[in-house]
């Protein structure tokens, strides 16, 4: 009967690290960088607009509804911008 028992609390213990693990995982992912060259583009009924992502990161915040990120500016190639996005009119396409 002991040896049942500590198997039991085994058990308790590698489902509470494991659940933890979990929300970990699950924390990270509200909000998550893509690193690399990307072209983001967003768009609205009356507008279209594009930006380069060089060597850089977009972050996205899920519970926000927004992707972050400096792009170049297209006006001036030395210049960087830092653009905040809605997430349900944008595209991420990697370069």
């Amino acid at each position: 009967m002991n040896k049942l028992v500590v198997v039991l609390i085994a058990l308790a213990l590698s489902c509470i690290v494991g659940c933890g693990d979990m929300w970990n995982m699950f924390s990270r992912k509200k909000m998550e960088n893509f690193d690399g060259d990307y072209k983001v583009t967003t768009f609205d009924d009356s507008f279209v607009r594009e930006w380069e992502v060089k060597d850089g990161k977009v972050t996205s915040e899920v519970e926000k509804g927004y992707y972050y990120f400096w792009a170049i500016d297209p006006n001036d190639e030395d210049e960087e911008l830092y653009i905040q996005t809605p997430m349900n009119k944008t595209i991420i396409e990697e370069m």
